[in-house]
């Protein structure tokens, strides 16, 4: 057993093997024996095999924790994961102040979604052992999965702290410093992680996203290029280089990465539907064939693009000085999220909202459609509810855009983006009353929110109040708003004419 103990520390494995199995042959009730021979097929990748030899381990000793544990951890990785949590409590009956048990029960209740879950087990591993290194990454893992970007980076630190040489904490960090805006700071995370380890594909495409994010759009199709030659199997990375060449213009070129993603995982559903955004500019109808798809594939996808409605203002003051009619609106922004696959190796997944391509052609009626799917599957989105509002907007249903934007400020009653587009409504419903009170609300929440004032404006010089109209187009025009400034020099150029 102590030769085999050896061989096993030098790297040895089959070494090891051979001698725990002359050891059985000596005493075949030696439980050390079968738990060490164990260890060794596990790390020559034979599970199976371990599993039997911890089974064996503890016929001979029930009380044997680390047996358990280790039994745990083979059934993990062959994805019984609640055979591998019953394996961790068993251990932790035996010994309750095992941090190793409740670490790796985390891990396992983290694949299973119960992200509190194991949040709670690494908070118990932490108490026992404060340099758990790998129970602060965990946990930050799932407090990333539960949107606690901040208190996921805080925990990556501490692992850094204790280990500052973890590769995937740096990747880690680098997801959640991207989700918080820090697109730089991702990059320099993921240069730390490529400088341990320059083959992890991984972080070579998490870099290329904040890249593209930043504007590189080439500069990120070569991260994506690097984590190809790396692992030429890697869907996302097809998938996203796609997207950087499509910001480029390179329809084609994305719709082939698009097709190579599809071709490693059938199910990708971001591939499809960004496939639709590149088929657009070549086929039009393809696109709406890509989404249909994409909904099959999955019919829940809420998240993704949120079309910022714009208003042209300019056309507004103009058509109010010449007594015409407000402009619709028109949609503009794609915002892609990106989601953490597990709690060593992020994965960036790009989500385009099936209703962006309705948007896209000004397809108002099948924007309804859509947004009226991803409201009834969570009515707790509030950007569902703006997006619906805007495509009410433009097919001129004014008393339902309300309705719409009333719902967002129930969710959510700092949205100035929903106050802004109510007040827009209101306008066309020519209650200036109304509108004028929504766009104080906007201006209340965001004081340098120049559409806002520019359309209080245009309602104040529609209820009367010239002075009070007059005084808000100039303050959007201070906030730097180029089409106030235009119109508050075309009225100064025309002294002798009325701003109405």
């Amino acid at each position: 057993i102590n030769r085999g103990n050896a061989h096993s520390d030098l790297g040895d494995k089959q070494g090891a093997i051979d001698d725990y199995n002359q050891a059985l042959r000596i005493n075949p009730n030696h439980a050390d024996a079968y738990s060490n021979r164990a260890s060794a097929r596990y790390n020559l990748g034979d599970k199976q095999g371990a599993i039997d030899d911890y089974n064996q381990a503890l016929r001979i000793n029930p009380n044997h924790a680390d047996a358990y544990i280790n039994r745990g951890n083979a059934h993990s990785d062959l994805g019984d994961k609640q055979g591998a949590i019953d394996d961790y409590n068993q251990a932790l009956r035996i010994n309750p102040n095992h941090a190793n048990a409740y670490s790796n029960r985390g891990l396992a209740r983290y694949n299973l979604g119960d992200n509190q879950e194991a949040i709670d087990d690494y908070n118990q591993a932490l108490k026992i052992n404060p340099n758990h290194a790998n129970a602060y990454s965990n946990r930050g893992a799932a407090r990333y999965k539960l949107g606690d970007n901040q208190g996921a980076i805080d925990d990556y630190n501490q692992a850094l702290k204790i280990n500052r040489n973890d590769a995937n904490a740096y990747i880690n960090r680098g997801s959640a410093r991207h989700n918080l805006g820090d697109k730089q700071g991702a990059i320099d995370d993921y240069n730390l992680a490529l400088k341990i380890n320059p083959n992890d594909a991984n972080a070579y495409s998490n870099r290329g996203n904040a890249h593209s994010d930043l504007g590189d759009n080439q500069g990120a199709i070569d991260d994506y290029n690097l984590a190809l030659r790396i692992n030429p199997n890697h869907a996302n990375a097809y998938s996203n280089r796609g997207l950087a060449r499509y910001k480029l213009g390179d329809n084609q070129g994305a719709i082939d990465d698009y097709n190579q993603a599809l071709k490693i995982d059938p199910n990708h559903a971001h591939a499809v539907y960004s496939m639709g955004l590149a088929r657009s500019a070549l086929d039009k109808q393809g696109v709406i064939d890509d989404c249909n798809q994409a909904l099959h594939i999955d019919p829940n996808s809420t998240q993704a693009s949120i079309k910022r409605p714009i208003i042209p203002y300019k056309k507004i003051a103009l058509s109010l000085i010449a007594g015409a009619s407000l402009i619709s609106l028109a949609a503009s922004v794609i915002i892609f999220t990106n989601n953490l696959n597990s709690p060593k190796i992020p994965i960036f997944k790009n989500y385009v909202n099936p209703c962006s391509a309705s948007f896209k052609f000004k397809d108002d009626s099948n924007g309804v459609d859509d947004c009226n799917k991803a409201v009834k599957i969570n009515s707790n989105v509030e950007k569902d509810y703006v997006k619906r509002c805007s495509a009410h907007f433009k097919l001129k249903d004014y008393s339902k855009a309300v309705n719409d934007c009333s719902e967002a400020v129930k969710i959510n009653p700092n949205n100035d983006e929903a106050y802004f587009l109510r007040c827009s409504a209101y306008f066309k419903l020519k209650d200036y009353s109304d509108a004028v009170d929504d766009c104080n609300k906007a201006v209340k929440i965001n004081p340098n929110n120049d559409k806002a004032y520019f359309l209080r404006g245009a309602n104040h010089i529609m209820n009367g109040n010239q002075s009070q109209g007059m005084e808000d187009l100039r303050k959007a025009a201070s906030l730097g708003n180029e089409e106030a400034k235009e119109i508050l020099k075309d009225i100064q150029q025309q002294p002798d004419k009325s701003p109405t």
